[in-house]
């Protein structure tokens, strides 16, 4: 054991020990705070990928009349940029057939309704990733019952062509020409009233609305009616019977459909004004020949308005 002979030599030991504790690191618990780790992991990192599910859209509800097509357009996408699959089902009300199921739009026809005066359908869009996202939308089409129908239409005539050597006219070619600018009426054939009246276009085509579950008729009338810029009113009469009147109350010609009876869908009636002639004489009325006559009238009147657009003809 050391024996210090002075204060001196205590404080100098004392001063050593202290700096030979702190230079191996004293204070104990192995100085492991010092300590610096090098190791590398070599372990792959996983990246998990989520799928996103495709959008979809098959619009607002809609309200059709029986005996319509219905057309529904949905709008479809995949975030992901992900190819898609389409499958429509009916869910509720009267059973239709769908067309294009799997499809991205889908049709079908209204039924036609039987003691009711609507029906609800509803129509599901199921549209599906390639990775399993999946997503529906649901429309509801209201069927109502029709109250009224279009009813359309080709007015024409027939006109003979003339022969070869530019004599006569050959009855037996034909050519069928429209009955253009004239007034078509639609007549009710029970009370013979008058519901409701249009003219043909240019190519002789008409569409009118009438009520359902009528008996109609439809007449096109020998008549040019035309009120604004440039005005005419044509009349094409019978001058052979009723001498005794003046000519503007002589019968008009005109053309009548064979009775219709409508229901409730759409009706296409076409009229077809014939020339009579059979082989080697009138067997029939001559019904083509006013209309023929008129659409000449037609013709000249609708050049002379091209040259002058002001131009006015007398009553």
């Amino acid at each position: 054991m050391k024996v210090f002979n002075s204060s001196i030599e205590r404080s100098w030991f004392l001063l050593l020990t202290f700096f030979l504790l702190n230079a191996c690191g004293g204070g104990g618990g192995g100085g492991s705070d010092n300590i610096v780790s090098n190791a590398v992991s070599t372990s792959t990192p996983v990246i998990t990928q989520t799928n996103s599910v495709p959008s979809v859209s098959v619009g607002v509800d809609q309200s059709v009349i029986e005996g319509e097509i219905v057309q529904i357009v949905a709008v479809a996408d995949d975030p992901d940029g992900d190819s898609l699959s389409y499958l429509w089902v009916q869910l509720s009300g009267m059973s239709v057939t769908l067309g294009n199921v799997s499809q991205s739009h889908m049709s079908f026809f209204a039924p036609h309704l039987e003691g009711k005066t609507s029906e609800n359908l509803t129509f599901q869009l199921t549209v599906s990733d390639n990775k399993g996202g999946v997503s529906t939308d649901d429309v509801i089409v209201t069927i109502n019952k029709a109250t009224e129908i279009s009813l359309s239409g080709y007015a024409r005539y027939e006109l003979p062509t003339f022969n070869s050597d530019c004599e006569g006219l050959d009855f037996t070619n034909m050519s069928v020409k429209p009955i253009r600018n004239a007034t078509i009426e639609i007549i009710d054939a029970d009370s013979t009233t008058l519901l409701s009246s249009a003219t043909t276009d240019e190519f002789g085509l008409y569409t009118v609305k009438i009520p359902v579950e009528t008996n109609i008729f439809v007449r096109v009338r020998a008549e040019l009616k035309k009120n604004d810029t440039t005005s005419w009113d044509v009349e094409i009469r019978n001058n052979t019977v009723e001498i005794d009147k003046p000519i503007n109350q002589r019968p008009l010609y005109f053309l009548d459909s064979d009775i219709i009876n409508i229901q409730r869908q759409n009706v296409i009636q076409n009229l077809l004004a014939k020339t009579g002639w059979d082989v080697s004489s009138y067997a029939t009325p001559r019904s083509a020949a006013p209309f023929a006559v008129l659409d000449t009238i037609y013709a000249m009147m609708t050049f002379l308005a091209s040259v002058d657009s002001s131009i006015t003809y007398p009553p």
